[in-house]
């Protein structure tokens, strides 16, 4: 099973996003619910609206980390055959 790099980095960022917005204080309190992920407990938006915003944003980058770990695999596929 291969791991999609993307995703992975996707998810993590997907919660420090929530983790910020939570520990920042930028939106109320009573705005977040108490989830796990990774293991330890986090907060994270139960707002849709902002929820929608959040992955949207995240999506944008998608296009560009799937085009950076395309180049570093071709790079180590070369590696390999020299």
């Amino acid at each position: 099973m291969e791991v999609d790099m993307s995703e992975v980095i996707l998810d993590f960022l997907d919660v420090a996003v929530h983790q910020i917005l939570f520990n920042r204080d930028i939106y109320p309190e009573d705005v977040f619910s108490q989830a796990k992920q990774y293991g330890i407990p986090v907060r994270m938006s139960r707002h849709p609206d902002l929820n929608q915003y959040i992955a949207d944003s995240l999506l944008s980058s998608k296009r560009w980390l799937d085009s950076v770990n395309t180049h570093q695999d071709t790079l180590q596929n070369i590696r390999h055959l020299t």
